[in-house]
């Protein structure tokens, strides 16, 4: 009888519209977990997208609505079952990236609209200080910063290697010297992308655009000048290398144990294994116990990351990891789709 009822409902929903809902963004990520739950199917088709380090300032002109879409299009045209999003969508913490980075943000988020849910890992790039950690979640609607949710006979795993424990360390403190310069830098240049403000403050103040700019650009070198020092400077290198620590461990462990999945999909900014890139060496920190859990789980795992910016593959004692490249600067974009089936699992690299 509940068979008759479910065939029923998919009928009707059917005749209701003849087009495919886009997943709205003011959902959350149990409700869009709730939505792939279809079937239980031992077949997955997953787009992968990392790396775009959107940077008018830096690169004017190179990420563009259009090269977005050609993603979009073709993950919609695959009809892949969900969608990742692996960050370092823009650039703060490289000079001059830091003044438009959340409008740059919002408008990667934007474009990034897949008929397939799609969700979101933390990267290095995409953060700053905690107001940019707290404006990231909300703009991509990612609560926790790391996550797990069942896909047909699938469990998707993200991780956090940035902040490590899902709480990013402030690089100022409050009433510190550091705090004082970046606010004065924030002030001017939030007061440079409003108009109305900026006139406003021009006649109290008696000055010109040309000062405030003067002044914007001064407090910002104030700024990294200070934070590349230090206490800041240690925060920096760690999100650098990465890092899982507790109580993300501890959950991990916990998951990988509670799903009564066999197949599982781990996402994450930085590589789970140690890697010799061609720009650094990564490693994050806690490797070794990370490792010990994955290849201990009695579980068949895939483990894809971003950040290094390389394609490459390993299996190591019997878990199978992708490092996927950037989306790249030139006129030709990059990413990857993931298909598991029964039979094998194959990661292609789509350039368009």
């Amino acid at each position: 009888m509940k068979y008759l009822i479910l065939l029923t409902a998919v009928i009707f929903l059917s005749g209701c519209s003849s087009t495919s809902q886009v997943m709205k963004t003011d959902k959350n990520i149990a409700e869009s977990a709730n939505q792939l739950e279809e079937s239980f199917s031992d077949s997955i088709r997953i787009g992968v997208i990392t790396d775009i380090h959107k940077c008018d300032f830096r690169s004017p002109g190179k990420i563009t609505t259009e090269r977005i879409q050609a993603f979009v299009d073709d993950v919609d045209t695959r009809n892949t079952d969900l969608n990742i999003d692996l960050g370092d969508n823009i650039r703060y913490r490289l000079e001059g990236c830091d003044n438009d980075a959340p409008e740059e943000l919002a408008w990667v988020i934007g474009s990034l609209k897949t008929k397939a849910p799609l969700y979101h890992v933390l990267s290095d790039h995409d953060v700053d200080d905690h107001r940019s950690f707290e404006y990231w979640k909300e703009i991509t609607n990612t609560p926790k910063t790391y996550y797990s949710f069942d896909v047909k006979n699938f469990h998707i795993i993200v991780l956090d290697t940035v902040s490590g424990d899902g709480d990013l360390d402030l690089l100022c403190r409050a009433g510190s010297q550091c705090e004082k310069v970046k606010e004065a830098y924030q002030m001017r240049r939030d007061l440079l992308k409003n108009l109305e403000k900026l006139a406003l403050h021009l006649a109290e103040n008696q000055t010109t655009k040309e000062k405030v700019v003067s002044e914007r650009d001064y407090y910002e070198n104030q700024f990294k000048a200070i934070r590349n020092q230090g206490a800041q400077l240690v925060e920096i290198e760690k999100r650098d290398k990465g890092s899982i620590l507790e109580p993300q461990l501890s959950w991990l462990k916990s998951d990988l144990e509670k799903t009564d999945k066999k197949k599982i999909i781990i996402f994450s900014d930085h590589p789970l294994i140690a890697y010799e890139g061609k720009r650094k060496n990564y490693e994050i920190v806690n490797r070794e116990q990370v490792s010990q859990i994955l290849e201990n789980s009695g579980k068949q795992i895939v483990s894809i990351n971003g950040e290094t910016h390389e394609w490459n593959e390993a299996n190591i004692n019997g878990v199978q990891y992708y490092l996927i490249g950037k989306f790249s600067d030139s006129d030709i974009g990059s990413w990857a789709v993931l298909e598991w089936n029964e039979e094998s699992i194959r990661l292609e690299k789509i350039e368009k």
